[in-house]
């Protein structure tokens, strides 16, 4: 649910910008590959949301963003050290979440597909987060990911951790921030109300202001019906 929401808002913020978006664009290694092993591989992989926007030009024509909605937060020192092998990485290992960063067989699919669907080489890509912890700036420096995205700018969402030299300030920092909420909350008042029906309608005490009405009204089937 939080993956869901995270990616909503990114979503509203890039349409915001003037994007166009399409969502959980799936991308595995070609079969061919001289590194292929079909056991890890054959398994596609995705980024939850691209943005074109036809209006600008360079790196920021195409955005390409991955939602990491996790809930202590994302600590970017820690997960670049779990990359590099310099600290030790949780169960599942950190490369995982960042195939298309950090290994080349990956990097070459996921740009290609890229490609194919833009039309454009070269782009931004954004980790989103719903709250950055450590240095954010090494990300956008690090030889392995610059050797895999060659052209391409990375960084973070929300803008106040965008280390690809765009960042837009605290205005749409605190846009974003709102929008995440908002969604958050909405989502959780959604949950609380299906829970809500599910038992009043276990009891049948009680149904909500219109059932009863049309087809409900003539009895039988219809009166049976929740929403």
């Amino acid at each position: 649910m939080k993956e869901d929401v995270l990616e909503q808002v990114v979503d509203d913020y890039l349409k915001f910008k003037g994007y166009f978006t399409i969502h959980n664009v799936g991308f595995r290694p070609r079969s061919d590959h001289p590194d292929y092993v079909a056991a890890q591989d054959s398994v596609r992989s995705d980024v939850d949301v691209v943005g074109y926007h036809p209006g600008r030009e360079g790196v920021d024509r195409v955005i390409v963003v991955s939602c990491k909605a996790w809930q202590p937060g994302f600590d970017a020192t820690a997960k670049l050290a779990e990359l590099r092998g310099e600290k030790k990485n949780p169960k599942k290992e950190t490369w995982k979440n960042f195939r298309e960063l950090w290994i080349p067989k990956w990097s070459e699919a996921f740009r290609g597909e890229i490609l194919k669907l833009s039309g454009e080489r070269n782009f931004a890509y954004r980790i989103a987060v719903t709250r950055l912890k450590g240095e954010a700036e090494p990300w956008s420096t690090d030889p392995t990911i610059l050797n895999n995205l060659v052209g391409c700018s990375v960084g973070f969402l929300p803008p106040r951790g965008d280390v690809g030299g765009h960042a837009q300030g605290t205005d749409d920092n605190a846009c974003f921030e709102r929008d995440r909420s908002t969604r958050a909350a909405t989502q959780g008042r959604r949950l609380d109300g299906s829970r809500s029906r599910r038992r009043t309608g276990a009891s049948g005490s009680r149904l909500r202001s219109g059932d009863a009405g049309g087809r409900g009204g003539r009895g039988g089937r219809g009166g049976k019906r929740l929403n």
